[in-house]
């Protein structure tokens, strides 16, 4: 076979991957300079040696399934780690294919071609996502807002402070479980909606929401969605901040400003009612100092009645709620 094959020697010449063929047994047919780059062995030394003699032990098994799949007529790729004459493993991407002499298979051709650095390449940005998953993962972790992560409707982590904010006991209470078991019915629709926005890539800006606590506590909570990445999927980064005592705050402030309210117009009403009535009372006592009834008198005290009336009625029309237009 190796007589056949020399006469293509010269059109592998300068190909940077190493092209060769490999008999029934395995042994090398060197047929390009690379192979000598790539394994390391001159071409004497490498024909005289079966490929499992180079290739790294633990990927074996794998390659010698490979090489015999070849061999039933079918083409196979795959990457494994050699050992090179130096002792350096190198990685290398393999495609084997038969060679078929009169119907009948007497060997492969292969060609390796050298993906260390390819392999190195991805191995430090899969080094580099770890550490930034990581990374990421410590801020979650201790962040004063809860923060859950979801897919789809689905539970898949949350921080001590997102347990403590539904009154779980551990996080184990909450992965798994759908977002929709804690959020009250009124603003599931609008929270489905939200849902898809996130995972179509947009960011679900702040919304008050309620949730609810797994006692039945009602609380309520300011929640903000957006596209992450988590263990390699697409999911949705929900950051919680719980808002139900700044709600409370927010209604005792208001209780307080109707109150200061309700006394400026007590003030108010005091002060205009005062005046008519220091007029009737003058009006009295000049009527008990004269002993009579006098006409004038009359007129005036119903004018300060009127008027004590007339600003009663503007109250009351004041209080009344206003009718909103159909």
């Amino acid at each position: 076979m190796s007589k056949g094959l020399s006469s293509y020697e010269s059109l592998f010449a300068c190909d940077s991957d190493a092209i060769y063929a490999m008999d029934l047994d395995g042994y090398f047919i060197p047929l390009n300079p690379a192979c000598e780059q790539i394994f390391g062995y001159e071409a004497s030394e490498l024909s005289k040696m079966s490929y499992v003699k180079v290739v790294k032990l633990e990927h074996l098994d794998r390659a010698i399934s490979f090489f015999y799949k070849s061999l039933e007529g079918k083409l196979q790729n795959f990457d494994c780690q050699i050992i090179h004459k130096s002792g350096k493993l190198v990685d290398i991407n393999i495609t084997i294919y038969p060679i078929v002499i009169s119907e009948e298979i007497v060997g492969v051709y292969a060609i390796a071609k050298d993906i260390t650095e390819i392999k190195e390449r991805r191995r430090k940005q899969n080094e580099e996502l770890r550490q930034r998953e990581e990374v990421y993962m410590a801020i979650v972790e201790h962040s004063p807002d809860a923060v859950v992560i979801a897919k789809k409707e689905e539970i898949l982590y949350a921080n001590d402070t997102a347990v403590a904010l539904i009154g779980a006991k551990d996080k184990s209470e909450l992965i798994g479980k759908s977002v929709y078991d804690y959020l009250d019915d009124a603003y599931c629709d609008i929270v489905r909606k939200r849902v898809e926005e996130v995972e179509s890539g947009k960011t679900a800006e702040i919304m008050e929401e309620k949730l609810i606590r797994k006692d039945g506590e009602i609380i309520y909570a300011e929640i903000k969605s957006i596209p992450a990445i988590y263990q390699n999927q697409p999911v949705r980064h929900i950051m919680i901040r719980d808002i139900t005592e700044k709600k409370k705050r927010q209604e005792m402030l208001l209780q307080t400003e109707k109150l200061s309210a309700a006394r400026q117009l007590a003030a108010g009403i005091v002060h205009e009612i005062n005046h008519p009535l220091s007029s009737i009372k003058e009006v009295l006592l000049q009527m008990e100092a004269e002993q009579k009834m006098n006409s004038k008198y009359i007129e005036r005290i119903q004018t300060e009645v009127n008027r004590m009336e007339w600003i009663l009625n503007e109250l009351l029309q004041m209080s009344k709620p206003e009718e909103c237009d159909e």
